[in-house]
């Protein structure tokens, strides 16, 4: 995919489209292009629109377009138009069309005048393009060497609204043949070092906005503090807190339950997590039947691996009678309680893996392996205290998580509103 920013989910151009083209222009496997005309004048130059336009969102988008015969005089073009660009025109002659030139290197936009840009190509040459939505800039690449900027101010506006650029090839002369790289292969130029310059310049422009005076720093040792709560690290709770002058609002003692808690889930104790919840927390596994459904399952599954892993050193690698028998049993209950009250294709999912182990001998190594993985234990260790903190009317999530989760939000929105910059960004990048 030539669109390489997180934003690379939505349509992106792929290939040249046979319907939106000149009619002097042959194009096959939707890649290769083919000059059909005389070439007698201006008047007989063709070019063709890729399939989709150059989303923002992308944040970088490149191509590639491999000259494999010059033609006659090597009149050929490759840029960036809009829809409604004239077909009959190189790219650059016209408005909003952006083009470099084989013949003189000249770079073309608005104009059927250009300006001096580059080297000429000829047949074998491997010119890329490449659209910058973070300076809004475009610059060329010839067999993988950078030419430098082209075009600057790409995100112009017509009568208002944004204009959306597509790639574009143009030939004139007889002969004229190309063949365009959205992605199927290998790159001649290495994009992804493009990118990686960009998050970072990214990055940077976040790390060196200052904040406003006031107690902002306060307020992120407070949200620190309480993430810390959140998941029962009371002691380095307490050591900030103390340190830093922030509060904790929650009662030692729960902090300590949930805790241990927890530390039972990750260990894979499930019979002793759901026992300490009964007793401690009463009222969450009755507002969380599902929750106490995915806990039994993961007991059921914790059941089958402790079994695996004391009959693999055995002679026969075989379950015992009764450990096999008390297995079963335990998961027929799990299926009863599946079929009562946790009827949902996502719990059916889960408990039709649990049942899937017994069918190897040694499940640890078989192609379920994937469900015996202690890192499962993690999510539903996550969700069982998220339920624990709002039995007590605490938030389900810290205030920390909060504010990440609009953060991302915050980016999401950026991008789905075109602002390119926000493809260089992302969550992850502030979490390592």
């Amino acid at each position: 995919m030539a669109g390489v920013g997180p934003g690379a989910a939505v349509l992106v151009p792929t290939c040249w489209n046979e319907k939106d083209k000149s009619p002097l222009l042959e194009v096959t496997q939707g890649l290769q292009v083919k000059y059909q005309g005389r070439g007698d004048s201006d008047k007989d130059a063709a070019s063709v629109r890729a399939n989709h336009p150059i989303q923002p969102s992308l944040g970088l988008f490149y191509f590639e377009v491999t000259i494999k015969n010059k033609g006659r005089d090597g009149y050929i073009g490759i840029g960036l138009c809009t829809a409604s660009t004239n077909t009959n025109r190189l790219p650059g002659w016209e408005k909003f069309s952006y083009g470099y030139h084989g013949d003189d290197g000249n770079a073309f936009s608005f104009s059927g005048t250009g300006t001096e840009y580059g080297p000429t190509y000829t047949t074998g040459d491997v010119i890329g393009c490449c659209v910058n939505y973070f300076d809004f800039t475009c610059f060329y690449t010839k067999n993988g060497t950078k030419l430098g900027i082209a075009f600057r101010d790409i995100d112009r506006k017509d009568e208002g609204k944004p204009v959306r650029l597509y790639p574009c090839v143009g030939l004139r002369t007889p002969h004229e043949e190309v063949e365009a790289n959205f992605g199927q292969a290998p790159f001649v130029f290495d994009i992804e070092s493009e990118w990686r310059d960009l998050r970072a310049r990214a990055r940077m422009v976040v790390d060196e906005t200052p904040l406003p005076a006031g107690k902002w720093q306060h307020k992120l040792n407070q949200m620190v503090t309480s993430y810390l709560v959140h998941h029962g690290y009371a002691d380095t709770a307490r050591v900030l807190a103390r340190d830093m002058n922030t509060t904790i609002d929650e009662p030692e003692e729960t902090i300590a339950a949930r805790q241990r808690i927890r530390d039972s889930v990750m260990s894979g104790n499930i019979e002793g997590a759901i026992e300490l919840v009964g007793e401690l927390f009463p009222t969450v596994f009755p507002d969380n039947p599902t929750l106490l459904f995915r806990l039994h399952c993961r007991r059921f599954i914790e059941m089958i691996s402790d079994a695996a892993q004391e009959t693999a050193g055995s002679a026969d690698n075989r379950y015992s009678d009764d450990r096999l028998e008390s297995i079963l049993v335990y998961g027929q209950e799990v299926q009863a309680m599946f079929e009562t009250t946790c009827n949902t294709a996502e719990n059916r999912t889960l408990l039709k893996e649990a049942f899937g182990l017994l069918a190897y001998p040694n499940p640890q190594e078989g192609p379920m392996a994937h469900v015996l993985d202690p890192a499962k234990r993690e999510p539903l260790a996550h969700d069982l205290n998220s339920a624990i903190l709002g039995s007590l009317s605490l938030l389900s999530k810290s205030q920390l998580e909060h504010v990440v989760r609009q953060a991302s939000t915050c980016l999401t929105t950026m991008l789905e509103h075109g602002m390119g910059k926000a493809a260089f960004l992302s969550i992850d990048q502030f979490m390592e």
